[in-house]
């Protein structure tokens, strides 16, 4: 094969046995990295940002040298020379303390978001590691807004890398678009590769608010209700709603004035003093500015767990499983149990003592399940 052109072939020295030695070009730096390499000389000193941000939160030279195990002189020191390197006085120094000058403001603004990229950095790298399985989770939009949200924190905090997909829909015919590994009903499924369990009972009364009341005042009888602003949901626009399949005596007189299929819609429209709608007890538990109406006037749904059994080979999903199990524990929890309790006797719980002794269940639960 010839030899390219304009190309020397390394000539031997001494005999046969010997080695040719190729000549080690010197080359320069890439530009870019000559650039990179200047850029980085002209930054100021971590440490010295690190000073600055220290003396903007406690506002005291004295203080920021006592955190740090500096010495004061130390502290003025490095902040007189990003001073210097900035060009622009960074801190006020006052009789009581210090302040930041405008150009101070700036720089620490940047130092924030230099700081979130780092952040997201070290993020990105973590990523990188292996996470557990998405779960998907079919549920309403009521209780994803109103109870399960105050218990995910929690779940975070003892999993994190679980990962859920909550779908939040009140038509449970969308299980027929899209395959969930988890689904919470209204009504009994009736798929046999389905497993099954009831959560608990929904009991649902009518609200309002204390401002709603102060204009229109208290209905003490269901008859009353006829008399009132009534906000109800549908699911779909042809249907007549909640109140006059429970108000059918007074069918004529009771008009709704808010039709909408969002539960969350229709929570938020009675807290801001619009109207009485049918609300389920629970959201007394966690949520203020609702007031139960005691008129002889409540009705009960039940709802239902349901996984496909091979969800079970996802650690992910036997963690939600119990996770859901365990913040809808009729037994523990009378806003949920079977029969009608009085929001008068709900006793007093926190999301913290619900949770407290999720880990050690959940974790037992799991282990079994393998």
């Amino acid at each position: 094969m010839a030899e390219p052109p304009n190309r020397k072939t390394p000539q031997l020295e001494g005999d046969a046995n010997h080695v040719a030695v190729f000549p080690i070009r010197q080359t320069p730096a890439y530009p870019h990295t000559q650039k990179l390499e200047q850029n980085i000389a002209a930054l100021p000193d971590w440490d010295d940002l690190r000073v600055l941000l220290s003396v903007v939160q406690s506002g005291s030279f004295s203080r920021t040298a006592k955190a740090l195990g500096l010495t004061q002189p130390t502290v003025s020191r490095r902040v007189a020379r990003l001073e210097k390197l900035v060009g622009a006085q960074l801190v006020e120094r006052t009789n009581n303390g210090a302040t930041l000058t405008l150009e101070g403001q700036k720089v620490i603004e940047e130092l924030h978001i230099a700081h979130g990229a780092i952040n997201r950095a070290v993020m990105r790298v973590g990523s990188s590691k292996p996470r557990s399985e998405p779960v998907t989770f079919l549920t309403t939009d009521g209780i994803a807004t109103y109870w399960m949200s105050h218990f995910l924190p929690f779940l975070f905090d003892r999993h994190p890398d679980i990962e859920l997909r909550a779908i939040a829909a009140s038509d449970a015919s969308i299980y027929e678009r899209a395959k969930f590994d988890l689904m919470i009903y209204y009504t009994l499924p009736n798929d046999p590769n389905l497993v099954t369990v009831r959560l608990g009972t929904l009991h649902f009364m009518p609200f309002a608010s204390r401002s709603y009341i102060a204009r229109h005042g208290r209905p003490h009888a269901a008859a009353d209700l006829a008399y009132h602003h009534l906000l109800d949901q549908s699911l779909y626009l042809i249907d007549k709603g909640t109140w006059m399949t429970r108000l059918p005596t007074m069918a004529e007189q009771a008009r709704a004035q808010l039709f909408t299929n969002s539960s969350p819609a229709l929570a938020e429209a009675v807290r801001h003093g619009a109207g009485i709608a049918l609300l389920p007890t629970y959201g007394l538990v966690f949520e203020s500015g609702f007031e139960a109406l005691e008129v002889g006037l409540h009705f009960a749904t039940p709802f239902w767990l349901s996984y496909h059994k091979d969800a079970l080979s996802k650690k992910s999903a036997r963690i939600a499983i119990q996770f859901l199990k365990h913040i809808f524990n009729r037994k523990a929890m009378p806003w949920f149990a079977d029969e009608y309790v009085a929001p008068d006797d709900f006793p007093r719980l926190t999301a913290s003592e619900v949770m407290a002794s999720f880990s050690a269940a959940a974790e037992s639960h799991v282990a079994n399940a393998r």
